[in-house]
């Protein structure tokens, strides 16, 4: 089983934000990933989105 660290999981939610544009609605998934992503979201005032999906955690961070 390989184990994946929480830096590398930041580094590529950061990769990721590249792709989300404003304006835009974009579904997520749950778990730690999916928040540092959110928070990154959230850090970028410009970066304006809706977010959906099917997770309670995610739904109640976001």
């Amino acid at each position: 089983m390989i184990l994946i660290n929480d830096d590398f999981k930041k580094n590529c939610t950061k990769e990721a934000l590249k792709y989300i544009k404003t304006n835009t609605t974009i579904g997520l998934g749950g778990g730690n990933t999916i928040s540092y992503l959110i928070d990154y979201i959230r850090e970028d005032k410009n970066l304006m989105v809706k977010v959906v999906t099917p997770s309670v955690k995610t739904k109640m961070y976001a």
